[in-house]
């Protein structure tokens, strides 16, 4: 389960962490931004200096396959 405390329409509050926690085939990770739909983070280019944003969930997806492999 992934999750994000700036969440405007699933709230951390109503999300049953202490069910989750208890079930041993849920991972759960709940992250400051993110939003509803989908994760973000801001970089800025270094060619032209604009922000711009770039999706966040294949860096703890990869993750997560990579620690399989080991």
């Amino acid at each position: 389960m992934l999750a994000a405390k700036d969440d405007v329409v699933t709230k951390v509050n109503r999300i049953p962490i202490d069910e989750l926690k208890r079930r041993p085939n849920v991972l759960m990770a709940i992250y400051e931004k993110g939003g509803h739909c989908d994760f973000f983070y801001q970089k800025t280019s270094k060619k032209t200096g604009k922000k711009y944003h770039k999706e966040f969930i294949p860096i703890p997806t990869f993750a997560f396959f990579d620690s399989l492999d080991q």
